[in-house]
């Protein structure tokens, strides 16, 4: 929660953005862009591939996402999801034939890729705001979540068993931002690897 608070002041310009970077910060995301491509890469030996590219026209990015659905891709690399407030980027969307939708005999999931040796609540709740949006895309929700962790293993959870929970977190951090109570950093494991730890140890 404090670093939501910090980051919700720097968005509106009530404070400067932390110095710097976290060095341990920087090799986690140089080793996730690795495992991330090397995934990508496989995949590309194998399928067809379409990679959306980042752009900060989101309602066009989207479209280009939708448009590769449409197609029937394997894969969308980097699919684009916009509704106007909420914006995301998924790793992978992955073709799912076993699964009509509104696109066609076939549908969509999600997958993306983590570093980590286990499948965390974070990386479910990301994706099930992905899924969310796939669902108004493709006129069907998708079945399943898949993370690929850092050690190669895949672990797919069912959309439905994390539809509900996502839906009530969104509800509630919107509320929060809208009405943001008073925060303070406590100690978590994020500390570690958080641009705002050396603020934090100051006020400690």
């Amino acid at each position: 929660p404090h670093l939501t608070t910090l980051e919700r002041e720097v968005a509106f310009g009530r404070r400067p953005p932390p110095d710097g970077d976290d060095a341990g910060a920087a090799l986690i995301r140089t080793l996730g862009d690795a495992h991330e491509r090397s995934v990508v890469d496989e995949m590309r030996s194998r399928l067809d591939v379409v990679e959306i590219p980042r752009t900060g026209d989101l309602p066009a990015a989207e479209q280009l996402t939708l448009d590769a659905m449409k197609r029937g891709a394997d894969v969308v690399y980097q699919a684009t999801f916009f509704d106007g407030r909420w914006r995301g980027h998924a790793d992978f969307l992955i073709r799912n034939d076993q699964r009509p939708s509104g696109l066609g005999d076939w549908s969509y999931d999600v997958a993306d890729t983590k570093l980590a040796r286990h499948v965390k609540v974070g990386a479910l709740l990301q994706m099930g705001v992905y899924a969310g949006r796939l669902e108004t895309l493709q006129g069907a929700p998708p079945e399943s979540l898949t993370v690929i962790l850092g050690s190669g293993e895949q672990v797919s959870v069912p959309h439905v068993d994390v539809a509900a929970y996502t839906r009530r977190t969104v509800r509630d951090f919107e509320h929060w931002l809208d009405d943001a109570p008073t925060t303070y950093p406590v100690r978590v494991p994020h500390c570690d690897i958080c641009p705002w730890a050396q603020q934090c140890r100051q006020r400690w």
